[in-house]
């Protein structure tokens, strides 16, 4: 576009860098509403100027009126304008509550006096554009500068861009936006909200965007910047997915929105206005209209302007501490800072009580509490209260009283929350994202010559860095022989130095790289600021660089108290980034101190969501597990994955939530997931790896319903959860060669080779891995243990309430599969046909309650689980099992009517023996129930009390009980015992516990309920441990005893996987002194009795024991092995029954 010369009168008094000595020509630039004419501005008022001359265009609109019905409202387009419109003058200022005077002759004059315009109207938004080249290819990097004033006071004319401009290879633009109740007033309005001046900001950026390049800009290269309220509004654009390329950089000094938000349509703050007005309050159209009448100056208020979430324009949060904290952010570079002393002097000046002489200590206290109403602004839903005595105990030493001491720390206090907490939680949250760039900085030279008034306590006090950014220490006197002010020449490096580094971020997205600038300086280098480094500059006369500012009150604000006024605090702080075989994955950091009573480590590091295996969509439905797509870039898994498609089930009671709860997270049949919890990700802590499968009968459960940060903050121990394939998605058996069934079983192998691949980079020991289940989870861990296709992933097994009696199936054998299909209208004429038809069905028609086999394929399985067990063809490793004392005592039993506290009949007894039986029978794929009805009956009736409804009900249980849980678990133990060593491995170390504490929680339970399936959880998950949302009592009302028998617990576990052997402490975070639990010999079967005074015994219930094992084989034709070692195959054929196995995966819960 093409550009004319102009001649202009000088810009008078207005502009007093320019009347000195006086304008010698003009300038025209097109833009997209008209044309303007600006004004060419020598430069010799500026020590060290580059440019002998700059190009300045003032009072340019951006946007049209927003007076009458446009007030509140979006701004809209200016009109346009034909010839040209002059632009030597500021606009108007917006309306405004007060002025900020300072004496003049001082340099504080310079950033307002002199340079304002002389009038605010509404009719106020303006930008004004400085640059050293007006060719539309110098493509410069622009800043745009948003002023200060708290969002409520300030205008663009009050800063001489003049000063940098000329110093530097840049353009800048300095704008105007509604202010106050004008500019943040709430409405019912869906596009504004009542964000009307972030809407100004954006508006003013759409129109940099249009214009830019006509006045020598490059608007691909845009930084927004900001000090104060201004700073505000740039992290409130930061926030906003509505600016999302607008700008590609961003500059916060002494300022990051953490102050109050309204939620959307909360109007509160309008209707007291429109009351104290007297306009009318029954209809909401009326009151506006009515207040759109007003003159501005009506609508003035002194209190803080309030943004709005949840929004047209902010992201839905609860506030605005949510939306970093959640990391909704832009993904932008982002250079921001604060003050040394923040709170020093200027904004000092609003507490009296602070003298030179310093502050009285019940002084301080007494102020404390009005003086955080930032925090009250920022947590709405909190108690102040709450927090006063922690920030007293944060800052100052209880055994002082010397007022100097306590003024300096009111100081710091004060500077710290009200600026440098929030300025760390935005670097934390952009930083978060891989390919922001993020600076950090504190300024901590004390000026002097600014204000000489200013005590010697004081130091870079709220805006000292304005005089720097804007190069008032180059500043020469009206003949441009000397400098105008006292500055040192140190000072006048300093601001040079500045506003490099801040021009350098802008051109490049490094204050240190110098490509394309005017001038070089021999600078500092400035450390980029990482999550796990969080690197800063202390910006002075000799710079220089650190890490973790104030990291301990950091800590406080960010973390202490958000969860004090009620902040669900679970991973603020540090990401960090660790490499895997598909690439890098970003977590997030639990922190544990206020949350985990007894916690060990303050955090642990959390990875959620981590694709261990493809989708198995499609043609891979029913398929083994293949790779993940690998992918480029950082993966951020700081959420979890989608659950694995099943049928929700009712929690029996709220405390269950805790552990079983879904938490929100959503089904997908993109599932395969894992999750990793670690206290350390350096990758040579080795630290024992413990890897869950969860319960939930193969039928539902998810890896995210386990609250593994809790043992891992207390155990040195990296903690893996995994997802795997449930129900007839995962067990349904099919004709493939390369797997015809076991899917789910197939997943948790590709977990563990994962884990074997990555797991050391996580802090872990792929030499000491242990798999651990509860319910069918303990099925899975001992299916694997089973299973040559597991061989050497793991090296350890702990199996809780369950162990492989589950029915099983031959290869090639898919009638279950058959009747699927037919139920779902597949026709099976074909078999390629009918698994074509049901790989193209949602997978919310496979969520039925159906019997799911594990199929004798003869690679995962060779044989079935009891023939396995019963030859010991199974893999050497340490193992750990065991029941509770009541497996079927209350949830289980619950589907049992006729189980109350009044006991039941004998006619009940026997009626619904013998079709729970045949479950039992299942497992050996030959004969019968009636072949061990009457010996089961004979086995655990006294015929003396047989007609006992007390004695019947709970025989019942019992033999429930064993049948299901204890006998198969004894078996297990019993076969990994017999185990013969061979000359390069040592025998299996087996331990064996039977739980026998009823948690004191269960009170809702009848008393005759012991410890019932899932209730291990609660303790081996660190539930009794947990804190409340204070962090100062217990959440639930565990007794102490129970949580000495957590810690116990997860003790135990821990030294069982890191050693072999539950006793062994070596390498233990924490020394407990616990019962010795005894080995499990095949002769001796010791076993512990896990209670809050655990002690040891032998042979559980042997003649109940003996029976299942060994008896009730015989009688099916079965052949019992001895304890020696055997390694024969055995071909079965298959007789299954449905209906028997129903009652088993529609009640083990867990």
């Amino acid at each position: 576009m093409g550009r004319r010369a102009g001649k202009t009168s000088g810009v008078g008094d207005v502009v007093v860098l320019a009347a000195l000595l006086g304008l010698a020509g003009g300038v025209v630039v097109p833009t997209t509403y008209g044309e303007v004419n600006g004004v060419e501005l020598p430069t010799s008022f500026i020590g060290g100027a580059v440019f002998d001359r700059i190009y300045t265009f003032k009072g340019i609109p951006y946007a049209a009126p927003p007076v009458g019905d446009l007030r509140w409202r979006p701004p809209q387009d200016p009109a346009g304008w034909t010839g040209v419109r002059d632009a030597a003058q500021f606009g108007a200022r917006c309306p405004q509550v007060v002025e900020m005077p300072f004496p003049p002759g001082s340099p504080l004059y310079e950033l307002s006096g002199p340079f304002r315009s002389n009038s605010s109207s509404e009719d106020c938004l303006f930008l004004n554009v400085y640059t050293p080249n007006v060719a539309s290819t110098a493509d410069l990097p622009v800043m745009v500068w948003l002023h200060g004033g708290g969002l409520a006071i300030g205008s663009a004319d009050t800063y001489p861009a003049e000063i940098p401009t000329s110093l530097n290879n840049v353009v800048m633009v300095t704008i105007n936006y509604r202010l106050g109740n004008l500019g943040f007033l709430p409405t019912r309005d869906a596009e504004t909200d009542g964000n009307v001046a972030l809407m100004d900001m954006a508006k003013a950026l759409q129109w940099v965007q249009a214009n830019i390049r006509n006045f020598g800009g490059d608007p691909d290269r845009v930084t927004i910047f900001g000090q104060s309220g201004g700073a505000w509004g740039v992290s409130l654009l930061v926030m906003s997915p509505e600016t999302r390329g607008l700008y590609r950089r961003a500059i916060s000094q002494s300022g990051v929105a953490g102050l109050g938000a309204s939620r959307r349509g909360d109007t509160a703050k309008t209707e007291n206005l429109a009351a104290s007005l007297n306009c009318p309050m029954d209809s909401f159209d009326d009151m506006m209209s009515c207040l759109r009448s007003k003159p501005a100056h009506d609508l003035l208020e002194l209190d803080a302007p309030v943004p709005i979430v949840g929004g047209s324009f902010l992201p839905d949060a609860d506030d605005l501490w949510d939306i970093m904290y959640k990391k909704q952010v832009n993904e932008v570079d982002y250079l921001l800072g604060t003050m040394d002393g923040e709170f020093s002097y200027g904004l000092l000046a609003a507490v009296p009580q602070v003298t030179a002489d310093g502050l009285d200590r019940t002084v301080f206290e007494e102020i404390l509490p009005a003086q955080l109403n930032f925090i009250a602004a920022q947590f709405p839903d909190g108690n102040v209260d709450n927090i006063v005595q922690p920030v007293i105990d944060q800052y100052m030493n209880p055994d002082s009283d010397d007022p100097i001491y306590t003024r300096d720390r009111f100081i710091q206090l004060m500077t710290d929350y009200r600026f440098t907490a929030t300025t760390v939680l935005m670097a934390q949250a952009v930083a978060a994202h891989d390919t922001a760039r993020v600076y950090q900085y504190e300024f901590q030279h004390h000026t002097t010559s600014v204000s000489p008034e200013r005590p010697p306590y004081a130091k870079a006090d709220h805006g000292d860095d304005l005089f720097y950014m804007f190069g008032i220490p180059l500043l020469r006197d009206d003949t441009g022989a000397s400098w105008k002010y006292s500055f040192t020449q140190e000072e006048r490096d300093l601001s040079l130095d500045m506003m490099a580094y801040w021009v350098n971020f802008a051109a490049n997205g490094d204050p240190s790289d110098f490509t394309g600038a005017a001038r070089m300086r021999d600078l500092v280098t400035w450390p980029r600021y990482m999550t796990s480094s969080q690197s800063y500059l202390k910006l002075d006369v000799t710079s220089s660089a650190d890490v973790k500012i104030r990291e301990s009150n950091m800590k406080f604000w960010n973390e202490e108290v958000p969860r004090l006024m009620g902040k669900d605090v679970i991973a603020v702080g540090d990401d960090f980034v660790v490499s895997t075989t598909h690439g890098d994955v970003r977590g997030s950091e639990f922190l544990t101190s206020s949350v985990v009573g007894n916690a060990l480590f303050d955090r642990v590091f959390t990875f959620k969501g981590i694709p261990y295996a493809a989708p198995p969509v499609g043609d891979l439905r029913w398929r083994p597990p293949q790779d993940p797509a690998g992918w480029t870039g950082v993966r951020d898994v700081t959420e979890f994955g989608a659950r694995c498609p099943q049928v929700e089930y009712p929690l029996p009671h709220p405390i269950y939530g805790e552990v079983l709860g879904s938490g929100g997270i959503a089904s997908s049949e993109d599932c395969l997931f894992l999750n990793v919890y670690t206290p350390n990700v350096s990758d040579t802590a080795n630290l024992p790896v413990m890897v869950w499968i969860h319960g939930g009968a193969w039928y539902f459960g998810s890896s995210s319903t386990y609250p593994a940060e809790i043992p891992t903050s207390l155990n040195n121990v990296v903690m893996v959860t995994i997802n795997y394939r449930l129900g007839n998605l995962g067990f349904l058996p099919t004709l493939d060669d390369d797997a015809p069934g076991n899917f789910g079983l197939l997943d948790a192998i590709k977990a563990l080779e994962w884990v074997q691949s990555n797991i050391q980079n996580f802090g872990g020991d792929p030499d000491r891995v242990t798999i651990f289940g509860e319910s069918a989870g303990g099925w899975s861990v001992s299916l694997l243990v089973m299973s040559p296709m597991a061989t050497g992933l793991f090296h350890r097994a702990i199996s809780q309430s369950g162990v492989a009696g589950v029915p099983v199936a031959q290869k090639g054998d898919i009638t279950l599969t058959q009747n699927l299909a037919l139920s779902l209208n597949c026709s099976t004429d074909s078999y390629d046909d009918m698994m074509s038809c049901l790989r193209g069905l949602p997978s919310e028609d496979f969520l039925t309650l159906m019997a799911w086999p594990v199929v004798i394929d003869g690679r995962f399985l060779l044989q079935s689980p009891w023939d396995l067990m019963n030859h010991k063809f199974i893999n050497r490793v340490d193992y750990l099992l065991g029941t509770n004392n009541d497996e079927v005592g209350y949830e289980l039993a619950a589907e049992f009517p006729f189980i109350d506290a009044d006991g039941m009949t004998r006619a009940e007894f026997e009626s619904n023996l013998p079709f729970l039986l045949q479950q039992v029978v299942d497992q050996y794929l030959v004969g019968s129930v009636d072949m061990i009805l009457q010996p089961a009956i004979d086995q655990y009736l006294d015929p003396d009390m047989a007609d006992d409804p007390i004695y019947l009900r709970d025989q019942f249980k019992q033999l429930l009980m064993d049948a299901f849980f204890t006998s198969q678990t004894v078996m297990m133990a019993k076969t990994e015992a017999g185990m013969l060593a061979v000359a390069w491995e040592a025998s299996s170390r087996v331990y064996q516990y039977e739980l026998q504490h009823r948690a004191s929680v269960f009170s809702f339970r009848p008393p005759y309920v012991g410890v019932d399936h899932g209730d291990d959880l609660f303790f081996l998950f660190g539930l009794p441990l947990l804190r409340d949302d204070k962090g100062s009592n217990w959440k639930y009302s565990f007794t102490q005893e129970e949580r000495d028998l957590s810690l116990d617990m997860m003790a135990y576990w821990v030294n069982f996987a890191t050693n072999g052997d539950p006793n062994d402490s070596t390498g233990a975070a924490r020394m407990r002194d616990m019962v010795n639990w005894p080995r499990f010999m095949t002769s001796s079967q010791s076993y512990l009795k896990l209670d809050v005074t655990s002690s040891a015994d032998v042979k559980l219930r042997e003649s109940n024991m003996k029976f299942w094992n060994e008896e009730v084989p015989r009688l099916m034709g079965k052949h019992v092995h001895s304890n020696r070692a055997s390694h024969g195959t055995r071909e079965t054929s298959c007789s299954l029954s449905v209906l028997a196995f129903t009652f088993l995966v529609f009640y083990l819960l867990a």
